[in-house]
């Protein structure tokens, strides 16, 4: 199987418009009307269209990277076939430890099945401006539930807990806000 990339000349990390105009160059130089007869030209011609509907969507080029990275894992080509058609790999490791247990429908389960694939969730990068916000919201619930406690807590047990993980969360989150605007120093 040829990379589509090379088919194209772009490199991997081409943006969508460079991928575009690569295509529209090649298909111009390759087209059928510009090359009566000439059986090369429109092979090459079909090898830059499949590469281009491929490259071009961005569902069906995470499919195709997926599938240079992982060779048990194959992608839809325009015309609809899959290549390298051996998506039924699953893990040895996974199929020995999980015998006969039930996994549900987890992503680990799914590891290895490309058709399923999802993006792993990436935390948000907030704004300095907006985790000093968020640093004395929880600065003032941590003051707030040890005020609470000190007055009213320790007469009502329920009280006290909730004070006590209120205090504990406050804290915690706290000290992650710290150390989030002491790393991103910007």
């Amino acid at each position: 199987m040829e990379d589509l990339y090379s088919v194209l000349g772009v490199t991997e990390k081409a943006s969508s418009e460079e991928i575009k105009k690569a295509y529209r160059t090649l298909a111009f130089k390759y087209h059928p009307d510009r090359n009566a007869g000439n059986a090369q030209a429109e092979e090459m011609f079909k090898k830059v269209n499949e590469a281009y509907s491929v490259l071009s969507d961005d569902q069906k080029r995470r499919e195709y990277d997926l599938s240079r990275s992982n060779p048990f894992a194959g992608y839809q080509n325009a015309s609809g076939w899959q290549q390298q058609a051996n998506t039924q790999y699953t893990d040895p490791f996974d199929a020995f430890f999980n015998f006969g247990r039930q996994t549900g429908n987890s992503n680990y389960r799914n590891y290895y099945n490309y058709d399923n694939y999802e993006e792993p969730r990436r935390r948000p990068r907030y704004s300095r401006k907006m985790v000093k916000r968020l640093l004395k919201n929880s600065i003032f619930q941590t003051l707030a539930s040890a005020a609470v406690f000190f007055f009213i807590g320790r007469y009502i047990f329920f009280l006290s807990l909730i004070c006590l993980f209120t205090f504990i969360k406050g804290l915690t989150d706290s000290v992650s806000y710290i150390g989030y605007l002491l790393k991103n120093d910007e």
